[in-house]
C-alpha cells in the first residue's frame, strides 16, 4: 500500500467511520488501525474491503464503548452502595460485613474502594486479570447487598 492509496481513501472512510462511531477522533483511529493491518500483513485492499474493515472496526469501537459504560455503570452503582454502606456503618456494622467477607473479596473491595485504586491498577496489584476483578466486585456487592437488606428487615 502506497501513501498515495492512504491519502486517496483517508478522508472518505474516516467519514464513513465517523457516522457509526460519532466520534471523529475514534474514527481516525480506526482508519489509521486498518492502514497499519493491511501494511503489516502486506494486503493490497480495494476499495471494498477498505470499507468493510472500517466498517468491523467502527462496530467494534462501540461495543468497546458500550461495554466499558456498562461496567462504568456498575462501578458506579457499587461505589454508591458502599457509600451509602459506609455511612450507615456506624448503626449497620457494615464495617465488619466488609472485613468478614472472603480474602478474595475483601482485597479487591478494599483496594478499589478504600484505596481508590482503578479496576486495572487493582489487577495489576493482584496479578489477576482486570475480569476477575470485576467478578469480585460483583459477588462483593451482592454479598453486602443481602446482608444489608437482611440487617434491615430484623
Amino acid at each position: 500500500m502506497t501513501e498515495y492509496e492512504y491519502i486517496t481513501h483517508q478522508q472518505s472512510l474516516t467519514a464513513f467511520a465517523s457516522t457509526i462511531t460519532r466520534d471523529w477522533e475514534d474514527a481516525c483511529d480506526v482508519v489509521q488501525d486498518v492502514f497499519a493491518e493491511c501494511l503489516r500483513l502486506n494486503i493490497k485492499p480495494n476499495r471494498e474491503y477498505l470499507f468493510r474493515s472500517v466498517r468491523n472496526r467502527s462496530l467494534n469501537v462501540i461495543r468497546s464503548r458500550n461495554r466499558l459504560q456498562r461496567m462504568l455503570e456498575k462501578l458506579n452503582d457499587f461505589v454508591q452502595v458502599l457509600k451509602q454502606v459506609i455511612s450507615t456503618s456506624a448503626e449497620t456494622g457494615i464495617i465488619e460485613d466488609v472485613l468478614n467477607l472472603p480474602d478474595h473479596h475483601k482485597e479487591v473491595v478494599l483496594l478499589r474502594i478504600h484505596s481508590g485504586l482503578t479496576v486495572t491498577e487493582v489487577a495489576s496489584v493482584l496479578g489477576i486479570p482486570e475480569g476477575t476483578v470485576k467478578s469480585r466486585l460483583n459477588t462483593a456487592l451482592k454479598i453486602l447487598r443481602k446482608r444489608l437488606e437482611n440487617r434491615n428487615n430484623d
